[in-house]
């Protein structure tokens, strides 16, 4: 259980982290890879940017909420990719698209990964913050 604990939960910030880095230097290949083709224009730039983001802002997430024991971050970095399920399953339900079914277990694993990392965190990390700012004076 120590080591499910220890390294399996920055499984998907090193993923992310590879993932970011493919956008940005190949992005046909990283589009291809994602089940998508590559935009033209001001559609390519979109995309690249925005996938690029996604993935390095989830791996940022990820690693410094594991190095610093930051719950918040680990939380936030799920919300965002169980909010790319939600999505996707709403895109398959009403825009008559394919369910990338891979894509959304994968997202789900990672999802509950990092869920269950947050839940087994010591809870004094998580209330260090609120106990900290009783005890500064009020300004005034």
């Amino acid at each position: 259980m120590r080591y499910f604990l220890k390294y399996i939960p920055p499984l998907p910030g090193i993923i992310f982290l590879f993932l970011g880095f493919y956008w940005l230097t190949d992005p046909g290949a990283a589009a291809q890879l994602s089940g998508t083709t590559l935009l033209d224009g001001i559609g390519r730039s979109s995309q690249i940017g925005y996938m690029t983001a996604y993935f390095m802002g989830g791996c940022i997430m990820v690693f410094v909420g594991v190095i610093t024991k930051q719950p918040m971050l680990l939380q936030a970095a799920a919300m965002i990719i169980a909010l790319t399920v939600v999505f996707r399953v709403i895109a398959w339900l009403f825009y008559d698209v394919e369910l990338a079914t891979q894509l959304t277990v994968t997202e789900i694993i990672f999802t509950t990964t990092l869920l269950f990392r947050v839940s087994r965190m010591p809870r004094n990390i998580v209330n260090d913050n609120k106990s900290e700012q009783a005890q500064q004076p009020a300004e005034l």
